[in-house]
C-alpha cells in the first residue's frame, strides 16, 4: 500500500504477476487505515487510472474483493496456567478479578473479588485428571468461548470476547489465583466459644491515661526508661520498636492511677565500635637467664587504640591479656610484657606465641533521643461490672473470636491452625486466659465466637499459578486478505478503501494478471509461534503467514553431503554418520531495489514455504549489477529443503521397542498450535520420536485462522486426512495403534482455500463461525451456579 502518513514507501515498487484465484495475503500497518476501524475497511479492484472495477458489471459491490481484519490476538484475553502438583484435601483455586461498586454516587468505590471461570474443586487420581477438569470446567464457561492448550503441566487459556465478556486492560491487571467460591460444607464443624462470667459490681479509681512519644532520633546505645522498664535501642530500631521494648501495645497508651508520678527518661547512651586498625605484637629472642628461662624482649607496634587486644602465651605459663586503654602508648602496652628487667620470661625451649585482636572500644552516643507524654486524659472513679471472659479450648483455622463494648472498637481475631486459647487471648489484647473486662454501669458487652470459613488464602489455594499474565495483544498491524477473481489479462491494483466514505484511501502495487503461474511461485513466509515480532512485521496472530506470488523461479534439486568417517588398522573406511542436504538456486527476474529488499526479508522468516514447500535461506543474497537507467536486477540464494536424511551408525537400529507404537516423523506443523492422542486414559501432545502406548486415539489438532490439511499414516498407509476449521480445536479422525505400529503425521495448507469471510456470497460478513468437526464444549455438571451471572 502508498497511503500518505508517515510510513509512506520512498522507493518505485515492482509490478507483481497474479492468478485467477491466487490467495493474497499481507500485513499493513493500521495508519494506513486513515483512522477508520478494520470492519469498516475493504480491498477494491482497481484499473490502470485507479478507478474501482466491478468484476461483474451487472452486480453493485462486485469491485469488493478482500478484507481487512485484525489480528486474532485481538479477540481474546490469554493468559497461562502452571499446575505444579495435585491438591491437597480441601485445596482449591480459581482466576479472581477486583470489582468496584458504588452504594451511591457520592460514595467511595467498595473492591469486592469476584471468579472469572469458575471454582476448581476436588480430589483427582493423577496430574492428568487434575489438568483436564480444569480444561473442562473452562471451556463450559457460559459467557465467552474457552480454548485450553495443554502443554506439559502448563495450560494456556484464550478466552474469546464476546457481548458478555469484555475486559479492560486496566481489569486484567487485577487478575490473580485465588481460593474462588466456597459452599455451606466449607465453614468448620467445631464448637468455638469465647464464655462471659460475671463478676459482680466493682469500683474503678480514678486513672490517668498519656500517649507516649518517642521521637526519630534512635542511635544504638540509647537508653529509654518508664516506669522501671529500661530498653536499649538497637541498631535501625524504630520509635514503634522502642515502644514495644518498653511493654506498650500498638496504640502506645500508659494507663496509671490518677496523680501517679511518671518515671521517664531518654539519655544517649554508648554504643560499641569495632577497631579497623592491625595491632602488631613481637617477641624478638634475646637470651637464657640461666634459671630455667628464656628472655624475650616485647615489641608493640605504633599503631594502638583502645580496645586493642595483645596477648603472649607458651606451654607452661600463664598466658598474658593485655587490653588498651585510651592513654595507653606502645611503650606502656610493651611495658606489661616485659616485667622482668625489660624482658619477657618464657619457660626454657618453648616457642611463645604472640597474637593480637583489633577488639572494640565503646564510645558515646551524640544524638538527642526523646521520649514523653502526651494527651493526658483522666478518667474519675466510677462503678462498673467486672466480667471474666473465657477462651474454649475448640480452636480450628478460621474460627472467629468476637468482643463488642459499647463505646470501645470491635475487636475481632481469626484463628490459625496452631493458636492456642492463651494466643488468642493475646489477638484480642490480653495477656492471660481468662481475662477480665470492666463494664461502666449501663454500658454493654457481648463475647462470642463463630465457626468461620475452614479454609484461606494462601493455605488452601491449589499449587496453581499464572505463569503469564493475562492481555490481549494489540498490534499496530492488521490482515488484508484477497482471492483474486477471474479477469482479462492486464494491469489492475488493489485499493484500500474506507467503506463508510466509499473513498479510496492507500494503493497497492501494481498487478499483471497472467494467464498462468508460469515464470512464478508463490510464497508463503510466517514466524514461530511465540516470536511475535519479526524484521520489521507484527505477527501476533497464531499461525499467520503472509501469501503473494512472486516473479521468482526455484532451479532443480542439488545434494550435498556431510559425512564422518575413520580408518580401520586394515585399511578399511567405516563411515559413522552422513546427512544430505537438498539445495536449490533461487533466481529472480530484473527487479528493482525494493524487491529485493521485501524478498530478503520474507526469506529470512523463521517459517519459509514456496509453492507448498518448507524450506530455509541459509546463504548470501547474491546481487548483479543494476541496469545503467532503470536500476533493475537480479538476485539468487540459496535454499534448502526442510527435510533431509541422515544417518548414525549409532542410532542404525530399528527401534527396539516393539510394545509400543513409535511416532516417526511429524512435518508441516510448525504453524499448527498442537497436535494431540487423545485416549481414553489421557491426552498427549504428539512429539517426533515419542512411544505411545497400544490404544485407540482420536487425533486433534488445532488450526489457525487459514485451513489446513492433517493426514496421518500408519506403517505408511493413509488413515486420516481431514480438512481442519480454521481457528478452532478440531477432531481429525480415530487412529488405532499396535505394538511396533509407526505414525507419520503431515501438515499442509489447503492453498485452495480461505476464510469464508473473504470468500464468501455476503462479504459485509467479516467473522463467520466455522463448520467443521470441532469439538463441542460439553454443559454437565461443570456448567454450574459456581459462574458469575454476567461479567461487566
Amino acid at each position: 500500500m502508498i497511503p500518505t502518513n508517515a510510513l509512506t514507501p520512498q522507493d518505485a515498487h515492482p509490478i507483481l504477476p497474479v492468478v485467477a484465484g491466487d490467495v493474497i495475503r499481507f500485513l499493513i500497518p493500521k495508519s494506513d487505515l486513515k483512522g477508520q476501524i478494520p470492519e469498516l475497511s475493504e480491498i477494491v479492484l482497481l484499473n490502470p487510472a485507479q478507478q474501482p472495477v466491478r468484476v461483474n458489471p451487472a452486480l453493485a459491490g462486485s469491485e469488493r474483493i478482500g478484507i481487512v481484519r485484525r489480528q486474532r490476538s485481538e479477540q481474546y484475553v490469554q493468559f497461562a496456567l502452571t499446575i505444579d502438583s495435585l491438591p491437597a484435601s480441601g485445596q482449591q483455586f480459581a482466576i479472581m478479578r477486583t470489582v468496584y461498586t458504588k452504594d451511591s454516587p457520592s460514595a467511595e468505590p467498595t473492591a469486592s473479588a469476584l471468579s472469572v471461570l469458575g471454582t476448581v474443586s476436588g480430589q483427582f487420581s493423577s496430574l492428568d485428571d487434575y489438568i483436564e477438569a480444569i480444561q473442562r470446567k473452562y471451556e463450559a464457561y457460559p459467557h465467552a468461548p474457552v480454548v485450553t492448550i495443554r502443554r506439559g503441566n502448563q495450560l494456556i487459556v484464550r478466552i474469546f470476547k464476546s457481548a458478555r465478556f469484555q475486559p479492560s486492560d486496566d481489569e486484567l491487571l487485577s487478575w490473580r489465583i485465588g481460593l474462588g467460591k466456597l459452599d455451606l460444607s466449607a465453614r468448620n464443624t467445631n464448637s468455638p466459644a469465647l464464655n462471659m462470667l460475671s463478676q459482680g459490681a466493682v469500683s474503678i479509681g480514678a486513672t490517668d491515661c498519656y500517649k507516649v512519644v518517642v521521637n526519630d532520633d534512635i542511635e544504638a546505645g540509647n537508653v529509654f526508661q518508664l516506669q522501671g522498664l529500661t530498653y536499649t535501642a538497637e541498631q535501625n530500631d524504630t520509635p514503634a520498636q522502642v515502644l514495644s521494648g518498653l511493654g506498650l501495645g500498638a496504640d502506645a497508651t500508659l494507663l496509671i492511677d490518677a496523680g501517679t508520678p511518671v518515671a521517664i527518661q531518654a539519655s544517649t547512651g554508648v554504643y560499641r565500635s569495632e577497631n579497623q586498625n592491625k595491632p602488631v605484637l613481637q617477641l624478638l629472642y634475646d637470651s637464657n637467664n640461666g634459671a630455667g628461662q628464656d628472655k624475650y624482649k616485647a615489641v608493640v607496634g605504633a599503631d594502638v587504640q583502645a580496645g586493642n587486644i595483645y596477648q603472649v602465651a607458651a606451654t607452661g605459663m600463664t598466658t598474658k591479656t593485655v587490653v588498651a586503654s585510651a592513654s595507653d602508648t606502645p611503650a606502656t602496652i610493651a611495658a606489661q610484657f616485659n616485667t622482668s628487667s625489660g624482658f619477657c620470661l618464657i619457660p626454657a625451649g618453648q616457642n611463645p606465641v604472640a597474637t593480637t585482636d583489633p577488639g572494640s572500644q565503646t564510645i558515646a552516643n551524640t544524638n538527642a533521643p526523646s521520649i514523653y507524654l502526651s494527651a493526658k486524659i483522666t478518667t474519675e472513679a466510677y462503678t462498673a461490672t467486672r466480667w471474666k471472659i473465657f477462651v474454649g479450648s475448640s480452636i480450628q483455622r478460621g474460627n472467629e473470636f468476637v468482643v463488642e463494648q459499647s463505646g470501645v472498637t470491635t475487636k475481632t481475631v481469626v484463628a490459625s491452625a496452631s493458636d492456642t486459647p492463651i494466643a488468642i487471648a493475646g489477638k484480642l489484647g490480653y495477656t492471660t486466659n481468662p481475662f477480665v473486662i470492666d463494664v461502666p454501669t449501663g454500658g454493654t458487652l457481648a463475647a462470642y465466637a463463630r465457626r468461620g470459613v475452614r479454609y484461606s488464602e494462601p493455605d488452601d489455594v491449589a499449587p496453581v499459578r499464572l505463569s503469564a499474565l493475562p492481555s490481549c495483544v494489540r498490534p499496530k498491524q492488521v490482515v488484508c486478505e484477497v482471492r483474486m477473481p477471474s479477469l482479462k489479462p492486464g494491469i489492475y491494483s488493489l485499493g484500500l478503501r474506507d467503506r463508510q466514505l466509499r473513498q479510496v484511501v492507500g494503493v497497492s502495487n501494481r498487478l499483471r494478471v497472467q494467464i498462468g503461474p508460469q515464470g512464478t511461485s508463490v510464497l508463503r513466509w510466517g514466524s514461530l509461534s511465540g516470536l511475535d515480532q519479526v524484521l520489521g512485521y507484527e505477527y501476533a496472530e497464531p499461525g499467520l503467514m503472509q501469501q503473494l506470488r512472486l516473479p521468482v523461479y526455484v532451479g532443480p534439486v542439488r545434494q550435498q553431503t556431510l559425512e564422518t568417517q575413520y580408518s580401520t588398522p586394515r585399511g578399511r573406511t567405516i563411515r559413522t554418520s552422513l546427512q544430505v542436504n537438498y539445495s536449490h538456486t533461487l533466481t529472480t527476474t530484473m527487479q528493482p531495489a525494493a524487491f529485493h529488499r521485501a524478498l530478503l526479508l520474507a526469506l529470512k522468516h523463521p517459517l519459509l514455504q514456496i509453492d507448498g514447500l518448507p524450506y530455509r535461506a541459509q546463504s548470501d543474497y547474491r546481487e548483479t549489477e543494476p541496469t545503467p537507467v532503470q536500476q533493475l536486477y537480479q538476485a539468487q540464494t540459496d535454499l534448502y529443503e526442510a527435510e533431509s536424511m541422515h544417518f548414525d551408525a549409532g542410532m542404525a537400529a530399528l527401534p527396539g521397542n516393539r510394545s509400543a507404537a513409535f511416532v516417526e516423523s511429524v512435518t508441516g506443523t510448525e504453524s499448527l498450535e498442537g497436535i494431540w492422542l487423545r485416549s481414553q486414559q489421557q491426552l498427549i501432545p504428539v512429539e517426533q520420536t515419542m512411544t505411545v502406548d497400544p490404544a485407540t486415539y482420536d487425533l486433534r489438532a488445532l488450526c489457525p485462522v487459514e485451513p489446513y490439511v492433517l493426514s496421518a499414516y500408519v506403517n505408511d498407509r493413509l488413515r486420516i486426512s481431514t480438512l481442519l476449521s480454521p481457528g478452532v480445536l478440531s477432531m481429525a479422525g480415530t487412529l488405532r495403534l499396535e505394538p511396533g505400529d509407526r505414525l507419520t503425521l503431515q501438515a499442509t495448507v489447503s492453498l485452495a482455500a480461505i476464510n469464508s469471510a473473504v470468500c464468501g456470497p455476503d462479504m459485509d460478513v467479516i467473522e463467520q463461525t466455522q463448520t467443521g468437526h470441532a469439538e463441542t464444549t460439553e454443559r454437565g455438571p461443570d456448567h454450574s451456579e459456581d459462574f458469575n451471572q454476567d461479567y461487566h
